[in-house]
C-alpha cells in the first residue's frame, strides 16, 4: 500500500528469485507484476495468507505434486511437506538451484519434474 507496483515489483523479483536468475528474467517479473491492480493484489495476499485451507486437503482426490524451490525463503519446505502429507497421494519435488518461483529460477529443472508427474500419470 505503501509503494507503486513498479517498486514492489522490482523488490519482489529480487526476494523470490535467486541473485542466479538473470536481470532479463528479474526485470520481465517485475514488469508483469508492475501491471497488476494493488488492491486485488492485495486482496489475492490476504486470501492466501489469512484463510485457512487445511480442512480441505484431505478431499483432494487429484494426484498432486507439490514443487518447491531448495533456495525457498518466501515458502518453508515445511509447508510444504504439511501439505504433501494432508493430500492422499502427493509427492514432493525439491526443484535444484531455485528459490520461490523455480519455473523461472530453473524452467529445465522446473519443467523435467512437471513432465515426469504427467508422465507418471499416463
Amino acid at each position: 500500500a505503501y509503494v507503486s507496483m513498479e517498486e514492489f515489483g522490482t523488490q519482489y523479483a529480487a526476494e523470490a528469485l535467486l541473485p542466479s536468475t538473470s536481470l532479463e528474467i528479474q526485470d520481465e517479473l517485475a514488469g508483469v507484476i508492475s501491471k497488476v491492480n494493488p488492491k486485488i493484489y492485495i486482496q489475492l495476499m490476504r486470501s492466501a495468507m489469512l484463510g485457512d485451507f487445511t480442512s480441505l486437503l484431505a478431499a483432494v482426490k487429484a494426484p498432486t505434486l507439490v514443487l518447491i524451490g531448495e533456495g525457498d525463503t518466501i515458502a518453508p519446505r515445511s509447508e510444504s511437506d504439511f501439505i504433501v502429507r494432508k493430500i492422499p497421494n502427493a509427492t514432493l519435488e525439491v526443484i535444484p538451484g531455485a528459490g520461490h518461483l523455480a519455473c523461472l529460477d530453473n524452467p529445465s529443472a522446473f519443467d523435467g519434474a512437471v513432465g515426469k508427474f504427467l508422465d507418471s500419470r499416463r
